[in-house]
């Protein structure tokens, strides 16, 4: 959702910075996510001045270019390598000063240097209206008025309009916050908090000057429940026609293109109000009626982007006499619409069952303004200001005169929710002292309806833009969030109940995780778990939704793989070398089954080149290192361990605990990510339910010396660590505590054929006493026997 500061401040007497109002949104609730600049000139034409050119020569390396003179003000003429034909002596023109950036109409912005070209000085430029966005023209330079002063800014002939741009993440509750009215409300309701002069939100006055009822027109709503309240009124003498720059900037501001003068209002009127609204040609409805009704399934529409679409009996349409003309509070058809020689139309203003929209934008993939406004909530009692504002900016701007009596459909009036508020509830969840005024006071700038108050309680009714206020707690957080949670203090004490659990808690369990991992050097990320089902081969696997927010995301994520990619994929185009991340997350089968893992991503440069080191890439045995560490730190070390060509698997009593794999090119170069992505991912419950099962043991530190012993065989390349270690520790006796791999050597010279050479550390220990030389060899006798008769390995002396 993006917000014009200007727009804020002329619906508000304030004097914030927009930095300031950016904190005062998000403090609120609407989370500013960053601000941006706009103008209405690209640039705003700084840097630009105007120049006379003083003298004007033919360059001497170059046919179509000439060399001029140019009086810009300062102390000497600027010297300019110039290629336009209309280029003249006395003129006066724009010119690009060195280090000005300029904004081309068609392309990016770029700055001028001082250069030779084709060996003459060039300290500027002299530009065309195409080059700094004035226009599209390029057949010459601009030529000023003669009586503009030599030196003038640019900037200062132009009305350039400029403004700060919040771009608020809106979350889906916040439908009442869809308009700049919505938004300025929260603002004065954060002010009005805290200070004593209350600010007014100034709503725009709405007078509607013309009347009429030549036209008798009517509305006939069939699907009460799709279309709850519907209203709208004929209006003639339109002047389809280019809109004034106020309107426009307004709209480009916010992101929006103008198109003309009557579609401008109506998508300016949106963003006001929040209120969608829609214009028919009134060509287009010959009888004067409407009729809001379902088709039949599988009927044909053509949208306003000339598809023709077939119809589910679900979608709500908007229909004359004898056809369809537009889907409700979704798209518009393709012959029913604002042409250049419509001179009157029906302007529709309406309330739609937010189920139905999303249904219908859901099953026909799109997702347009008004579609995301009505499928969130809208409020019904917008219906009306939103269209008499419509108008009022219809007559004023494009002539418009109401030609019918205004309809307003609405069979059963909505009820507006009734909520008790108990004051020391409040008191309880916030842990702060509100006072009865306060919280009336912060209520009513919300635009609650106060029906009762004690100092026990507040009966009051939720308005009807915050569909999502339903209880008491909701109330309590309307409050809280104005208020601002950074200004209610942390008492000094804080009161608590101790507490028993059994077992594994797993949201400490989780915690510790990540604070190893945090130690390790590893990042948390968080992905969506709604994913794409492009990405995926076997779509009969997934768990498809129906009622997606987007129609790319459409499905639950049966893996974490994806968007942690995509996640890799921003940090590596952001020249970040080394990436290590870890997620917790769920993924989700078609049978509705669910499983939790923690997944670990290892990836990029594990050291940089420079005098001291070789630069050298992450390997999957950099993450096998970090995952050892993990699971000694939770004592799961007596794992089973079986490694394949692409993957390790540690496993208890056959069941797979952890899987450690670098992904597959096809995997990686989906996000075109060009380098090795190494992967671990726990089976999060198993875990659990391992260590839950396994009591605790508490064991004293040995209070005497451990004794460490080195031996080198040779064995067969066939041969892994992991099977050695595991047959060692079987049968070498209790004195044997660790097996450990510091070396292997290949020589077919020394060590002989598709044979390596390990060279291996023992450690043995007695916790009851100091080993005797006689019970260490004993042991390292064992150990050797074991190499030598399981492996027809040898000792390498």
């Amino acid at each position: 959702m993006k917000a014009s500061y200007n727009w804020l401040k002329e619906l508000l007497d304030i004097n914030h910075t927009p930095e300031e109002l950016g904190e005062i949104l998000t403090n609120t609730g609407l989370e500013v996510e960053h601000i941006e600049t706009f103008s209405s000139i690209p640039g705003g034409l700084k840097g630009l001045v105007v120049g006379e050119v003083l003298s004007k020569k033919k360059h001497p390396n170059a046919d179509r270019l000439s060399v001029a003179q140019v009086n810009v003000g300062g102390e000497a003429p600027l010297n300019i390598v110039c290629g336009a034909s209309n280029l003249d002596v006395g003129q006066k023109v724009v010119v690009a000063t060195v280090g000005t950036t300029i904004h081309p109409t068609n392309g990016e912005p770029f700055k001028i240097n001082k250069a030779k070209l084709r060996g003459e000085l060039s300290e500027g430029m002299i530009c065309a209206e195409d080059e700094i966005g004035l226009g599209t023209d390029h057949e010459g330079i601009m030529v000023l008025d003669a009586s503009v002063p030599i030196g003038t800014k640019v900037s200062e002939l132009y009305n350039i309009q400029e403004d700060f741009v919040f771009e608020i993440g809106l979350t889906p509750n916040r439908t009442d916050a869809m308009g700049h009215i919505g938004i300025a409300k929260d603002i004065a309701a954060a002010l009005n908090a805290h200070n004593k002069e209350k600010l007014q939100v100034k709503t725009p006055e709405v007078k509607v000057h013309s009347s009429g009822n030549e036209i008798d027109f009517t509305v006939h709503i069939e699907n009460t429940e799709s279309c709850p309240r519907y209203a709208g009124v004929v209006l003639k003498n339109l002047n389809i026609a280019e809109s004034p720059d106020w309107l426009k900037n307004k709209l480009l501001a916010i992101g929006i293109r103008p198109i003309n003068n009557v579609v401008d209002i109506t998508n300016y009127v949106l963003k006001e109000f929040g209120q969608a609204l829609h214009a028919f040609d009134l060509e287009a409805i010959p009888q004067h009626e409407i009729r809001v009704k379902n088709m039949q399934e599988g009927s044909s529409f053509i949208t306003l982007d000339k598809v023709e679409r077939k119809l589910s009996a679900n979608d709500l349409m908007i229909c004359n006499a004898s056809e369809a003309m537009c889907m409700a509070g979704v798209f518009g058809g393709a012959d029913s619409g604002v042409k250049p020689s419509t001179k009157a139309i029906f302007l529709e203003s309406a309330y739609f069952d937010s189920a139905s929209i999303r249904k219908t934008s859901t099953h026909h993939g799109l997702r347009t303004d008004a579609a995301q406004r009505y499928e969130k909530g809208a409020d019904i009692s917008m219906v009306i200001p939103a269209l008499k504002r419509a108008v009022q900016l219809m007559e004023e701007l494009a002539g418009a005169q109401v030609a019918s009596r205004w309809i307003d459909e609405y069979p059963k009036k909505m009820e507006k929710v009734k909520i008790t508020l108990r004051l020391s509830r409040l008191r309880t969840l916030s842990g702060h002292d509100f006072s009865l005024n306060q919280a009336k006071a912060i209520l009513q700038d919300l635009d609650f309806e106060i029906l009762e108050s004690s100092e026990e309680e507040i009966l009051l009714l939720s308005p009807y833009s915050r569909a999502d206020v339903t209880r008491e707690a909701d109330v309590i957080e309307e409050v809280m969030r104005i208020y601002g949670f950074n200004h209610i203090t942390v008492p000094s004490m804080v009161k608590s109940t101790l507490s028993f659990h059994e077992g594994i808690n797993k949201h400490e369990f989780k915690e510790k995780i990540a604070h190893v991992l945090n130690g390790f050097g590893f990042s948390e990320i968080m992905t969506n778990s709604i994913s794409q089902s492009n990405y995926y081969e076997r779509k009969e696997d997934l768990v498809m939704l129906q009622n997606s927010m987007t129609s790319e995301l459409d499905c639950m994520r049966p893996s974490l793989v994806a968007e942690a990619l995509q996640v890799i994929q921003h940090n590596i185009n952001r020249k970040l070398d080394l990436l290590k991340f870890f997620e917790f997350g769920h993924t989700y089968k078609a049978d509705l089954s669910q499983e939790e893992f923690l997944a670990i991503y290892y990836s990029g440069d594990v050291l940089e080149s420079n005098w001291f080191n070789k630069k050298e890439k992450s390997s999957i045995f950099h993450l096998k290192g970090i995952i050892d560490a993990l699971l000694k730190h939770f004592k799961l070390q007596k794992l089973e361990i079986e490694s394949n060509e692409d993957s390790l698997k540690y496993s208890y009593l056959k069941e797979v605990l952890v899987e450690l794999r670098t992904l597959k090119e096809s995997e990686t170069e989906a996000f075109d990510i060009n380098q090795d992505v190494h992967m671990a991912t726990f089976h999060l419950d198993k875990i659990i339910e391992l260590l839950s099962n396994d009591s605790i043991r508490f064991e004293l530190i040995p209070k005497f010396p451990k004794v460490s012993r080195d031996l080198a065989v040779v064995l067969d390349e066939s041969i892994e660590f992991e099977a050695l270690r595991a047959k060692i520790h079987a049968h070498s006796g209790k004195l044997l505590k660790e097996v450990n791999l510091f070396d292997v050597f290949r020589s077919e010279e020394k060590v002989g054929t598709n044979k390596k050479s390990y060279a291996l550390n023992f450690q043995l220990l007695d916790r009851e006493k100091t080993l005797t030389d006689k019970e260490i060899d004993h042991t390292m006798q064992k150990i050797i026997r074991v190499i030598e008769n399981e492996f027809n390995a040898t000792i390498r002396s």
